[in-house]
């Protein structure tokens, strides 16, 4: 029997085919009882315990207000190269 971390767990939740939550998690149970010899049913509960105690995923308009964020901060610091000002990094040696 192999063990597995609950990386690994959540690793293959992840490459479950698309579907419902509930579809995927009992998608990652079934393969890795397969490959642990542990029961489906043990294994879905211990997948349902790791994600109550991860915490509800992020929702998608704070992803979009991050990436929004990053790009601007990005998008200043290329403004400020074509300028000619010093940009982050600065070397202290200049």
């Amino acid at each position: 029997m192999a063990r597995m971390t609950e990386h690994d767990m959540i690793g293959w939740f992840n490459a479950a085919p698309t579907g419902s939550r509930k579809q995927r998690m009992l998608w990652a149970a079934h393969k890795i009882a397969r490959l642990t010899g542990a029961t489906a049913g043990g294994v879905y509960q211990m997948l349902e315990r790791n994600f109550e105690r991860a915490g509800p995923p992020p929702s998608a308009s704070s992803v979009q207000r991050q990436r929004r964020v990053a790009l601007a901060e990005a998008m200043g610091r290329a403004q400020d190269d074509a300028s000619g000002r010093q940009t982050w990094p600065v070397n202290p040696a200049s």
